[in-house]
């Protein structure tokens, strides 16, 4: 049994659990038991941590009791400057996730600690599978320098083939991930490594660490309180309807008038939207609010109403030259778009059973997806993107704007009968 123990480095305590010390949870036994020389690393101190991780991880914690049995993740994101727009997949760094729950980027379960609680990160050097691969060259270099850390022997590595929501390229994982427990600093120090070494950020770099999981319960974070529009929460839920109803009402109204020519009912359309400016900034009484509304929506129809009927009735020109035109003629144009109409329609008919077909043979990929924090929105995307494949499959590429929106028609059908099938609404 004594040839077991191990010598904690953070406490001094002897520990036989060779993963997290027994008594002060520290990671550090897990360097012992592999042989690596502490004294030539950085993880005996919190000197070297980045700003912000250490605070972090504790509320990742702190989120994972407060939400038993439920994702938690955070992303660990580096923004290179202040006046770039931070983009979780051109700076994203480290995600964090939950012992038992976390997921490779193909979908497949991380499985190393045990419990329900725990600090999992992972690290991705993903590029595209085929083909070129604009960043190809920065990744390659990023994965080349991880396979140098000092602690590299302690991380799990992944390999796998996945697509990512609104691509149709396919990715190869390169992934690397290791539990923590909840040793929160040893946790930091180690990934302060990583963002020194192998992404080489500045030391007084900005990081975002953003909590993004919108199914479990946020911690309770003091803000400043915001400047609130008085006027606009005064209104009930169903003045709010009102108004909106009479705006787009007046919006469809100015619509119809510019492109009837009626300027005068123009005007009008534009004037009436006067007493809800007024209305709305709290410059006249809010007991106002519905025989304003009724008079936006009857005086804008008036207003175009008899404007249309002061006009004098022509015959529309197609007409005009129609009656000189052979019947025969007539009826060819007729019959021509009459085929294209049941092409389409064919067409569309063929992509919704082709979606379906498709749906019954992809219920653990998708499940898996999901697992993977993928929406059904992104799903949707991604059988688009499949359905306007098949279309190029079956029928060419398109030649002309045409056929690019009959294309575009079996994308849609083809995941909308995909959807259906898959999850039954």
């Amino acid at each position: 049994m004594e040839a077991n123990v191990i010598k904690c480095p953070n406490c001094g305590a002897s520990s036989s659990n060779h993963t997290n010390c027994e008594y002060c949870g520290s990671l550090l036994v897990r360097f012992v038991d592999k042989g690596i020389d502490l004294s030539t690393t950085s993880y005996l101190t919190n000197d070297f941590v980045y700003d912000g991780v250490i605070d972090a991880l504790k509320q990742n914690l702190e989120r994972q009791e407060l939400n038993p049995g439920k994702q938690v993740t955070t992303d660990i994101c580096y923004k290179s400057s202040p006046t770039v727009k931070l983009s979780r997949k051109r700076h994203g760094v480290a995600v964090v996730g939950r012992t038992g729950s976390a997921h490779w980027n193909d979908g497949d379960n991380i499985k190393l600690g045990e419990g329900e609680m725990g600090l999992v990160i992972k690290f991705s050097f993903d590029v595209v599978a085929d083909g070129e691969d604009a960043g190809g060259d920065r990744i390659q270099s990023q994965y080349e320098k991880f396979q140098k850390i000092t602690s590299l022997p302690l991380f799990t590595h992944h390999t796998g083939i996945y697509m990512r929501p609104g691509s149709s390229n396919r990715y190869r994982c390169r992934e690397y991930a290791i539990d923590f427990g909840q040793d929160y600093e040893g946790a930091a120090r180690l990934i302060s490594e990583v963002l020194d070494k192998v992404y080489e950020i500045p030391h007084d770099g900005k990081l975002a660490c953003l909590a993004e999981d919108d199914e479990v319960k946020p911690i309770e974070i003091p803000e400043e309180p915001k400047e609130v529009n008085k006027y606009a929460r005064d209104f009930t839920k169903l003045e709010s309807i009102g108004l909106w109803i009479a705006g787009i009402w007046v919006a469809f109204m100015i619509l119809m008038a510019l492109v009837e020519g009626l300027w005068i009912a123009l005007l009008i359309c534009i004037a009436v939207l006067v007493p809800m400016y007024y209305l709305i900034e709290d410059k006249w009484n809010k007991n106002y609010t519905w025989p304003i509304v009724i008079g936006i929506v009857f005086i804008s129809l008036c207003a175009v109403g008899s404007q249309l009927e002061e006009r004098p009735q022509t015959k529309p020109e197609t007409e005009q030259k129609n009656n000189g035109s052979p019947k025969e003629e007539v009826s060819a144009v007729e019959k021509a778009q009459q085929e294209k109409e049941n092409r389409k329609n064919k067409l569309a008919e063929e992509a919704y059973d082709d979606g379906c077909s498709d749906a019954y043979g992809a219920v653990e990929t998708v499940q898996d997806l999901i697992r993977s924090g993928y929406t059904k929105e992104n799903i949707r995307g991604m059988q688009k993107t499949q359905g306007r494949l098949n279309y190029k499959d079956k029928y060419g590429d398109p030649k002309n704007s045409e056929e690019n929106a009959l294309m575009e028609l079996y994308g849609e059908k083809f995941a909308e009968g995909f959807m259906k099938t898959m999850f039954k609404n």
